[in-house]
């Protein structure tokens, strides 16, 4: 599966911290007990390498995503190897393409391009072949604790699905 990334208020603040969660676990960007964004321009705070390949607009593993637009192989649920909302083991690999930048409103999306840029501003298209540092390392095990959110005011830690 792989994400875009999804803003709100003109491309300044990534919209899906609720669902999203780094490889370390965590939330995209800090929430507070109070649930108050005070955090959410500084992105994976808790996961320096994601966040070197985030501000390189390289793709970089993660453990969960909404990101306004996935992108998934739809053969998978056809042919009943995956189900929806459901987890088996070594079955998770999930993509963040921060090249890939989105909003729900047109209006915010002329904001957020202006702001984040379109792919081509991010990706050499010309290449037939990836770089060596483009290419994603692959994790196979989950994070051994996940931030949890059954409300912004609530955060909490709990072991992964396996």
């Amino acid at each position: 599966m792989t994400c875009a990334f999804d803003w709100i208020f003109n491309g300044t603040a990534f919209y899906d911290a609720w669902v999203s969660r780094s490889l370390v676990g965590d939330t995209f960007f800090e929430i507070p007990h109070d649930g108050a964004w005070t955090y959410a321009k500084d992105l994976f705070w808790s996961d320096p390498d994601a966040r070197q390949r985030l501000e390189a607009y390289k793709p970089f593993q993660i453990y969960s995503c909404r990101g306004g637009m996935a992108a998934l192989i739809a053969a998978s649920f056809a042919d009943d190897t995956v189900e929806f909302r459901a987890s088996d083991p070594g079955s998770w690999e999930v993509l963040a393409v921060p090249a890939v930048n989105v909003a729900y409103f047109d209006e915010e999306a002329v904001g957020t391009k202006m702001m984040r840029g379109y792919v081509g501003d991010h990706v050499e298209q010309s290449r037939p072949s990836l770089a060596q540092d483009e290419i994603v390392q692959w994790q196979s095990a989950p994070p051994p604790m996940v931030k949890c959110l059954p409300s912004f005011q609530q955060p909490s830690w709990t072991t992964p699905l396996l």
